[in-house]
């Protein structure tokens, strides 16, 4: 009977495991593994299966579907990492990279296979590595995903003051832009004038504060902070372990002071998920638009570019037709449209007598670009290290999309609600013309693009409301304050207006900055 090594398998499967351990905040639930783990099992398989027609010794074939596993698993790195080397990148995309990486592999097999005859030993030697690899990473993973009891941390909801009228609250659409710069810096950094968005907005009764400032430089810290009126500097973070404080903010927009406070007036609450871990769910909304399940995760998008997959499915789309799940980042530009349709639609669905609380995460004009300036789709663009003037380019185009269709959707909105309706246009932080995952230190930051980092579009509409509750330097900590004081007579005083730095390698070490500078007393 033909022996069977296992290690090839082992090797497979690592690749996935240790992504996944080292980023546990972005796994929703293990099950998202499934398809990289089987996708990647597959691949091992099938060069073992196919590799046996040629070579009967099983510890050469193990050693030649390795080398399959490493060109598969490991290849997006490399291009990645190319992407980032001025005079390699313009040769990341094309086939050279593929075609270096399984020469040198070749090369090193023919000098193994020359050198050492018999390879039964580093057979069993990498059979007890990968084993070890897989045992520890796995139980690192399961370890760090462990459900956490974050209750005690809750926020609790703001009360509403005794003189306060019973009746029902105005439908609440809270449109989180991700990634939406301020128009200071829209005009000075991307030669844009935002001027014509905007006055679409103010003719429509919304009030635009000219100097808002994001709270926080990440999404998940800044829809932490707007969700639950706060600031986060109390954040329970435990030594070594900041993904179970990453995982902690995930529970602050899940579980929040805004929804709770909601709920107890019994609003139906209204959920868009993303395919970003921060808002990929919501155990507690009464309708998920559409089903997270259905929908591709950040974690299973980020693997595909990793590994030689991306590359094969995009090449595959581009000469047929391809279904929805053939990949992820075309399928992203129909996922974004439907859901503009949808938003659009919500006030004529059935509410059973309950005023509606909305919350739709847009996660454009964030990278991947994916529309151009009149909405139709194009190739997805990712950010390069190197050249600003693409991605340029490429924000501008599709935030003229964005805009295209949000004037559609407040349109529709306030003519369709039953009544007026309070709609909050709200950026969680700007661009700052740095590539994701490579924030720095605020010191190693020019205060321009510190200070566009922290600029961010927000546009309210608040019907009945004195403009004047909405001031120019308003920052998200405060948005739902003044909301629940105008229409909730809640307790609920305005905090000081701050924005907080923080790196990548350091999340939840803050400075606080203004006008792009450290913050000195």
């Amino acid at each position: 009977m033909p022996r069977l090594v296992l290690y090839p398998l082992f090797a497979a499967a690592y690749p996935v495991l240790a992504l996944a351990a080292g980023n546990p905040e972005e796994i929703p639930g293990l099950w998202v593994l499934t398809w990289p783990l089987g996708i990647s099992f597959f691949v091992s398989l099938c060069a073992w299966l196919l590799l046996s027609v040629f070579i009967r010794d099983p510890d050469r074939r193990a050693f030649l579907t390795l080398m399959v596993v490493v060109v598969f698993a490991w290849y997006g790195y490399f291009t990645i990492g190319l992407g980032e080397i001025p005079w390699a990148a313009p040769y990341a995309r094309t086939v050279l990279p593929l075609l270096f990486i399984v020469a040198y592999l070749a090369g090193a097999t023919y000098l193994v296979f020359r050198l050492v005859p018999n390879l039964r030993a580093l057979t069993r030697f990498m059979t007890i590595f990968t084993a070890i690899l897989v045992v520890w990473t796995t139980v690192d993973l399961i370890r760090q995903t462990t459900e956490v009891d974050w209750s005690r941390h809750r926020v609790e909801p703001a009360t509403t003051s005794a003189n306060a009228s019973g009746k029902s609250g105005p439908d609440i659409y809270l449109i989180v832009l991700d990634k939406y710069t301020g128009s200071r810096s829209l005009r000075d950094n991307f030669g844009f004038d935002n001027a014509d968005f905007e006055t679409f907005l103010v003719k429509r009764g919304f009030v635009l504060p000219r100097t808002a400032q994001a709270n926080y430089i990440y999404t998940a810290l800044s829809l932490a902070s707007l969700l639950n009126y706060r600031y986060l500097d109390d954040l329970p973070a435990e030594p070594g372990a900041e993904s179970r404080t990453k995982a902690y903010v995930n529970h602050l927009v899940e579980d929040s002071a805004v929804w709770r406070f909601l709920q107890a007036r019994h609003y139906r609450f209204i959920f868009f998920p993303t395919r970003f871990p921060v808002t990929w769910s919501n155990r507690f909304a009464d309708l998920q638009v559409p089903d997270p399940r259905r929908m591709l995760s950040e974690f299973e998008i980020v693997w595909r570019r990793t590994t030689l997959a991306e590359p094969v499915f995009s090449w595959v789309c581009q000469r047929f037709s391809c279904a929805h799940a053939a990949t992820p980042l075309i399928s992203y530009a129909k996922l974004l449209e439907w859901k503009f349709d949808q938003l659009s639609q919500v006030p004529k669905w059935p509410r059973e007598g309950q005023p509606l609380f909305v919350f739709a995460h847009i996660t454009i004009p964030h990278e991947p670009y994916v529309f151009n300036a009149d909405c139709s789709s194009r190739p997805p663009f990712w950010p390069s290290l190197q050249d600003e003037t693409p991605e340029k380019q490429a924000y501008v185009a599709q935030i003229n999309c964005l805009n295209r269709r949000l004037k559609s959707i407040v349109e529709h909105l306030l003519r369709d609600s039953p009544a007026p309706p309070v709609i909050l246009l709200q950026s969680d932080h700007g661009h700052g013309r740095m590539p994701p995952l490579h924030i720095p230190d605020v010191d190693a930051v020019t205060p321009d693009r510190v200070a566009e980092r922290a600029d961010v579009f927000a546009a309210y509409y608040l019907p009945g409301a004195d403009g004047g509750i909405v001031y120019d330097s308003i920052t998200p900590v405060n948005v739902f304050r003044t909301v629940f004081r105008q229409y909730f007579q809640a307790d609920l005083a305005p905090l000081p207006d701050k924005t907080y730095w923080s790196a990548e390698t350091q999340l939840f070490k803050f400075t606080r900055v203004n006008r792009g500078h450290p913050w000195q007393e």
